[in-house]
């Protein structure tokens, strides 16, 4: 049977037999903590993502309020690259862009309820991500704990 090594452990369960303890190196720590940072990031990257979606959602709903079916409207029409135009728009001639560039008529009653059924979608998204950066919050965090801990035991060793 082979020596069983144990540097500085970290934790271990006193309830397991000792070749079941749990234990880990600093440089374990470290990347565990390192590991918890990328993923904070990453969640809050993907909840920004989602919050600009919400946003634009919410500017379409807006914007539907004040198309008027009958009379035209006077709008002014983005074309790109800061570029914009004055027209006359219609609420009843809306459209739609579906997957693969293909664009559908649509009318403002099954566009607010895609619109309404898309914030719901992004709610719960946003949800999840809340409850995944506490989760990553929470373990940056044990490991913060636990590299205090490797470094003062090594201060107390040392003395």
């Amino acid at each position: 049977m082979a020596k069983e090594t144990n540097p500085t452990p970290a934790t271990q369960t006193e309830a397991a037999p000792r070749s079941m303890k749990a234990t880990m190196t600093m440089d374990q720590v470290r990347q565990g903590f390192l590991n918890a940072r990328r993923s904070i990031k990453r969640i809050r990257q993907q909840q920004n993502a989602i919050l600009a979606m919400l946003q634009e959602n919410a500017i379409v709903g807006n914007a539907l309020k004040y198309l008027d079916e009958k009379n035209e409207t006077e709008a002014i029409i983005p074309l790109g690259a800061g570029i914009s135009m004055k027209g006359k728009v219609r609420g009843k001639e809306l459209l739609r862009t579906l997957p693969g560039n293909v664009v559908v008529p649509a009318s403002k009653k099954e566009i607010e309820e895609d619109l309404a059924e898309r914030k719901k979608v992004f709610e719960k998204e946003m949800e999840v991500l809340q409850k995944q950066l506490h989760q990553a919050r929470e373990y940056a965090k044990n490991m913060q704990s636990l590299g205090k801990a490797f470094r003062d035991a090594r201060k107390a060793t040392k003395r």
